[in-house]
């Protein structure tokens, strides 16, 4: 199993590239989706621009994804992140 999350709160070529490398290196595809309340504390208080249930049902629709959880914190064997990440 591969994870990889983010708020994918503005989807874009970039993720979706994110979604089928990720997919590449294993069976399975979770998503972890930042929480609504994660998210504005993340970014700023005017976001999500979409709210996390619109965000997940988006993400499931996309062939790379078989599963997506809403959390603020998961752990898993495989983390993929975007060559822009930076760890905190």
């Amino acid at each position: 199993m591969v994870f990889t999350n983010d708020c994918f709160d503005l989807l874009h070529l970039s993720h979706i590239n994110l979604f089928e490398k990720a997919k590449s290196m294993g069976d399975v595809l979770l998503v972890t989706l930042n929480s609504d309340k994660s998210l504005s504390c993340l970014k700023c208080s005017q976001r999500p621009l979409s709210v996390e249930k619109d965000r997940a049902k988006l993400l499931l629709s996309l062939k790379f994804i078989d599963y997506v959880v809403v959390s603020s914190e998961l752990r898993m064997d495989i983390l993929v992140k975007d060559g822009d990440y930076k760890l905190p």
